[in-house]
């Protein structure tokens, strides 16, 4: 084993490791079943795990971060700040979750996606690759963003919409039925340059 849970439910290690030194008092887990005796998976700070949330492998969840539900983090993803998992989402490989972002539902976020400020991703929402999310943007629907693709400001990626390649979508932008978006094309509050869509079968909406 290595740690224990304290009368507080705060974890305490029994083993030196990445946490630190035996003794070492970590963040709040409601149970054992919360987080792996395994790994070097930690919940450090006043991070808190409960419910039926599991964490394993290598995963971190930081500072004020809750994950909860029947969320799981796993592999190398690190959950910090403010951030929240919940649901049945699922956060693993080098994912990074921070800032007061919110992910939920059935959202799956791995590769190396990073997804920070307020943005939200939910539903049935796919982020991968190196994608970053941030600012008030929010995935959502059957949604997919990967490659290199950036989601920020107040826009939104939905319903079956794919948003890949070098993408950058911001202002109040919406991109959503089956559109699929790649290359190198800004989207924003207004288009006034080329634009490179490999199928846009329903509807791209330009706020």
């Amino acid at each position: 084993m290595k740690y224990k849970i304290n009368f507080d439910n705060r974890i305490v290690a029994l083993r030196s490791g990445i946490w630190g030194a035996v003794g070492t008092i970590g963040g709040y887990v409601a149970s054992e079943n919360n987080l792996s005796q395994s790994g070097d998976c930690w919940v450090y700070d006043d991070a808190v795990v409960y419910g039926n949330a599991w964490v394993s492998g290598n995963a971190r969840i930081y500072a004020t971060a809750q994950v909860f539900d029947n969320a799981c983090v796993y592999d190398n993803a690190w959950i910090y700040d403010a951030a929240q998992v919940a649901d049945d989402s699922q956060i693993y490989d080098n994912a990074r979750i921070f800032g007061k972002a919110h992910i939920f539902d059935y959202a799956c976020i791995y590769g190396s996606a990073c997804i920070y400020g307020d943005a939200v991703a939910y539903e049935n929402a796919h982020v991968f690759g190196s994608v970053q999310i941030s600012g008030k943007a929010q995935v959502y629907g059957d949604a997919q963003v990967s490659g290199y693709a950036r989601v920020y400001g107040y826009a939104r990626v939905s319903e079956h919409a794919q948003v890949y390649g070098n993408v950058k979508a911001s202002g109040y932008a919406q991109v959503s039925g089956n559109a699929k978006i790649s290359g190198d094309m800004k989207i924003t509050q207004s288009i006034s340059h080329s634009i490179d869509i490999i199928e846009l079968t329903n509807e791209l909406v330009i706020l």
